[in-house]
């Protein structure tokens, strides 16, 4: 699409293409500690249908998470469904009961409203504390 075709800003974020957030690396300490944090809390959240439990089954859903400076969830974008909808509904229904989350550090704020990251839900990692 063309540049006039692109929405300006989401609501209760940063105007599109400035220069407000800095690049940080998927590798960065900060950056990996607070994915860390949120991914835990939204996996609390998760109640997953028992039925779902065997990792045999291979059911993975993965979803992109926007968060603003408030911590609140404000987007939510497919990356991955499983071919389920009750098992991806139960994935969804996680992250909204998480939110609000935790407030990102000041220097990764812009960052994890512009592009998110990725929460993976399977059954394994429910087993996990």
């Amino acid at each position: 699409p063309e540049a006039a075709q692109i929405s300006e800003t989401r609501p209760g974020g940063f105007a599109f293409g400035t220069t407000i957030g800095p690049y940080v690396s998927p590798e960065d300490p900060e950056y990996v500690m607070y994915q860390a944090k949120i991914r835990q809390r939204i996996m609390n959240e998760w109640i997953m249908p028992m039925k779902f439990a065997d990792e045999a089954l291979g059911l993975i859903c993965k979803i992109i998470v926007h968060i603003n400076d408030r911590g609140e969830v404000v987007e939510t974008e497919w990356e991955q469904k499983s071919g389920n909808p009750s098992f991806d509904m139960s994935a969804f229904r996680a992250v909204e009961r998480a939110s609000p989350l935790d407030i990102p550090p000041e220097r990764l704020k812009y960052e994890v409203f512009a592009e998110g990251f990725i929460v993976e839900f399977k059954p394994m990692a429910a087993q996990t504390p």
